[in-house]
């Protein structure tokens, strides 16, 4: 069958483009797109094509590039060996925004019925972000910062109070983020870069400063300032 997806085919340039898609191979799902999570920022960074040499950014993103890794889908084929997932259910998946694709069986996970399509496919985000918090293994009552607030930084300010911080403390030049950072309890939160709230954090923790910080913005020169 014929599918259409999403592709970055140079930096500023977004077509849709067409590709055969066949039925599942043993141990793969064949599934249709229900929802698929457009990353703002990330996604706009790599349509832009600005990178520092040397970064991830740079490694990633190649032309054409297809965007998009967050996918809530319906199962509409099933190859031979797959167990636990027959037509026509509900799955996850970290695929790009297309039409219809294949994926192996063991990298989709059913849809519980109290989630929506919509919620589902917050899924990869919500793991990314869990994932760095408990890294960084966190000890209850420490006071630390989140530098950068957009999607990824507000749910990691908010997976940093339920993992035992004291204290959370997010900076953002957008003021309409830092005061969302605000409303899920970051004190302070700071509108402004991470070098320029220096004092503002030294004020607030008495001269301590953070016992660890999370750069969420995706730029090399913000982690800098984080030091």
């Amino acid at each position: 069958m014929k599918s259409v997806y999403i592709c970055f085919a140079q930096a500023n340039r977004v077509e849709l483009r067409e590709e055969e898609v066949t039925a599942p191979e043993p141990g793969q799902i064949l599934c249709q797109a229900d929802r698929s999570l457009i990353s703002s920022g990330t996604e706009t960074h790599c349509l832009r094509g600005i990178f520092d040499p040397g970064t991830n950014w740079a490694d990633w993103v190649k032309y054409p590039f297809r965007p998009g890794y967050s996918m809530s889908a319906r199962v509409i084929g099933v190859g031979k060996d797959v167990t636990g997932i027959k037509e026509g259910d509900r799955v996850f998946s970290w695929a790009t925004h297309q039409q219809y694709f294949k994926i192996a069986s063991d990298r989709a996970y059913p849809i519980p019925k109290a989630l929506s399509a919509e919620e589902a496919t917050w899924g990869a985000i919500a793991v990314t972000t869990q994932l760095a918090v408990r890294r960084a293994e966190l000890q209850l009552g420490e006071t630390v910062g989140v530098v950068g607030l957009g999607v990824l930084g507000q749910l990691v300010t908010q997976y940093l109070q339920v993992n035992g911080a004291r204290r959370v403390i997010a900076m953002d030049p957008a003021l309409a983020r830092a005061n969302m950072a605000g409303a899920h309890g970051a004190a302070p939160a700071l509108a402004m870069e991470a070098q320029a709230a220096r004092e503002q954090v030294s004020e607030a923790t008495g001269g301590r400063m953070l016992d660890a910080v999370w750069d969420v913005t995706g730029y090399p020169n913000a982690l800098n300032q984080c030091v």
